[in-house]
C-alpha cells in the first residue's frame, strides 16, 4: 500500500472516529489561520520544508474536518475516502479563490 493510500485509509479511521463521537465538530479553527497566512506570505518562512509541513498540516485538518461534515449529514454513517474527494474537488476551486483574494488583498 502506498504511502498516499495509508494516509487516506488513515485519514477515513480518524473521520470515522470523530464522526460517531461526535466531538471536535469544529475541526478548523482561528489556530489555522496563521499558518494560511504563512503560506499565502511564503516570503516569511525560511524553509521550503516548513512551508510544504504546513501545507500539508493544513490540507489534513480540511481534508478531516470535511468529511466530519459529510457524516454529520449522513447521521453518522461511514465516509468512503471517494466521498471526500468529491466534496473537496468542488469546493477547492472556491477556497482557492478566498485565499487568492486574501493574498491579494494583503499586498494592496
Amino acid at each position: 500500500m502506498t504511502k498516499q493510500a495509508q494516509d487516506i485509509e488513515e485519514c477515513n479511521k480518524k473521520a470515522k472516529i470523530e464522526c460517531m463521537s461526535h466531538q471536535n465538530r469544529n475541526a478548523v479553527n482561528k489556530r489555522n489561520m496563521k499558518d494560511i497566512i504563512d503560506l499565502i506570505d511564503l516570503s516569511r518562512s525560511n524553509s521550503k520544508t516548513d512551508i510544504v509541513t504546513k501545507y500539508i498540516n493544513f490540507v489534513s485538518e480540511f481534508v478531516l474536518h470535511k468529511a466530519k461534515q459529510i457524516c454529520n449529514l449522513r447521521g453518522g454513517k461511514t465516509v468512503s475516502a471517494n466521498d471526500i474527494k468529491e466534496t473537496i474537488i468542488s469546493e477547492s476551486l472556491f477556497f482557492l479563490s478566498d485565499v487568492e483574494a486574501l493574498s491579494n488583498k494583503q499586498h494592496d
